[in-house]
């Protein structure tokens, strides 16, 4: 008698993240967000998720990382450092190639001998057999006699993969992230910074101005001599960003960076990991798949083949599309306007898991997640994480609310000790914008701290406590940890 396996109850895969994330000391929705996004990063602008009514494209999820207890920072760390080595090996092993050979290849002209079409044919045959073992070393060709043994496409490719190897930047100046990306394949990096250097330089908007141009992706033009047959001087660029921040950068984006936390999800590191024990054997399980999907993606991006992944069945692409819609319609509700990456956040979770499952084999292919669970997992983890995400927005807008009505009691407290007492109207009219309607509410709650007191004339002069005294106590429901 057979019975029919049943798909596992429990998903084994979110038990991994958990077990991993718990093992640093950090949360696993966290390192979910930081695992997708460094995977949809390196997957490049050739990434989609496959759907029955065509393939959606895939956008990069940017990340404003703030680790004030090192563990989101080890863990960041950890996630990066197979990328790392990819890149590290791809840029040794391209350094040493022949441009001279690579131009060769370039120029030639395919015809059924081409050897007899062009005085470099013979080179050209050699060039393309090396160029073809330099990228896939596991095949190679003995000979090549014609346009069909090597597509057109594929030889661009392929020499794309050569001429401009990076997939990863790092630490960069965002003056040097255009320049930079003339070095990248496919002209599309994921590039992890450093957001303090920038706000602090004279070119602070300059700068950004630019790295926004960058991540909502511009056309930058290929010096000649760069060019590759077949691609047009201008080709899209684009860099998906993780940004490394201190607290007390992570407090200037509010004020100094709007336009990143439009673009980007916040990720803090205040949530705790799970309460269960973290199993040595999941986390090493889930590095395993993590580090076979790094090599899986990058091999594939190089080889100019579609980094296409997708659901098993139509009925979960249905559920899948459906949740999408909801997900999006709460985001038209929000108060404020949510950005691209808050919006695409499921289907960038969905791929990851969903390569991440691709490499659940041999042993672990009976405990690979259902496309079902994969669906659950990504919309309740993308929950949790906007919901975090707006309230940081929140506390960031009442500590930036707080911040300039302090300033204007502290103008008002100075004014008053100079030209006090003073009635209201006047005390207004002595500053350069004299709407009522900004100081009244800072007046009131100066008087109701006692800062400030009204005489039986109605004329405000000092009260009883000082104002750095009151400071504290001022505004106090918006005095919240961001």
């Amino acid at each position: 008698m057979t019975t029919t396996q049943q798909p596992p109850e429990v998903d084994v895969l979110e038990k991994c993240i958990s077990s991993w994330s718990g093992t640093l000391g950090t949360n696993a929705d966290n390192a979910m967000a930081m695992a997708a996004s460094i995977l949809t990063g390196m997957a490049g602008p050739g990434a989609t998720l496959r759907m029955p009514w065509g393939n959606v494209p895939l956008q990069g999820l940017n990340l404003l990382v703030r680790d004030r207890k090192g563990n989101t920072s080890m863990a960041l760390e950890m996630l990066l450092s197979p990328l790392r080595i990819f890149n590290m090996q791809v840029l040794g092993s391209m350094a040493g190639t022949n441009r001279k050979m690579l131009d060769h290849v370039q120029a030639g002209t395919f015809a059924t001998n081409p050897a007899r079409a062009n005085p470099n044919g013979r080179t050209e045959c050699i060039g393309l057999q090396k160029l073809q073992d330099s990228i896939m070393p596991e095949q190679s060709w003995k000979e090549v006699t014609s346009a069909s043994d090597l597509s057109p496409s594929g030889a661009v490719l392929r020499m794309e993969a050569i001429r401009r190897p990076a997939v990863l930047l790092e630490g960069a100046r965002f003056s040097e992230l255009k320049t930079l990306l003339l070095g990248c394949h496919r002209l599309s990096a994921l590039a992890v910074l450093r957001l303090a250097p920038e706000l602090d330089s004279p070119d602070r908007k300059k700068l950004l101005a630019t790295l926004v141009d960058l991540m909502d992706g511009i056309e930058l033009k290929i010096p000649q001599g760069r060019t590759i047959q077949g691609i047009e001087l201008n080709h899209p660029a684009k860099v998906n960003a993780i940004f490394r921040l201190d607290q007390p950068t992570w407090e200037r984006l509010h004020g100094d960076a709007p336009q990143l936390l439009e673009r980007g999800l916040l990720v803090a590191d205040d949530t705790p990991p799970a309460s269960h024990e973290p199993r040595a054997a999941g986390a090493a399980a889930f590095n395993d798949f993590y580090m076979s999907a790094i090599n899986e993606i990058g091999v594939t991006r190089r080889d100019g083949l579609l980094l296409q992944v997708g659901f098993d069945s139509t009925d979960a692409a249905v559920t899948f599309q459906k949740n999408l819609l909801d997900h999006n319609t709460s985001c038209n509700a929000l108060p404020h306007e949510v950005g691209p990456t808050p919006r695409n956040l499921p289907t960038a979770l969905a791929w990851s898991l969903l390569a991440l499952r691709r490499q659940m084999t041999g042993q672990h292919a009976a405990h690979a997640p259902t496309d079902e669970q994969i669906i659950k997992l990504s919309f309740a983890a993308a929950g949790r994480l906007l919901a975090r995400h707006h309230g940081i927005l929140a506390n960031m807008e009442s500590a930036a609310t707080r911040e300039s009505m302090l300033a204007i009691a502290s103008r008002l407290v100075l004014k008053v000790r100079g030209k006090g007492p003073i009635t209201e109207r006047n005390l207004v009219r002595s500053f350069t914008c004299q709407k009522i309607s900004i100081y009244r509410p800072v007046i009131d709650a100066l008087v109701d701290e006692q800062v400030l007191e009204v005489t039986p004339e109605g004329l405000l002069q000092l009260g009883r406590r000082s104002f750095e005294d009151a400071q504290p106590a001022l505004w106090s429901p918006l005095a919240v940890a961001v």
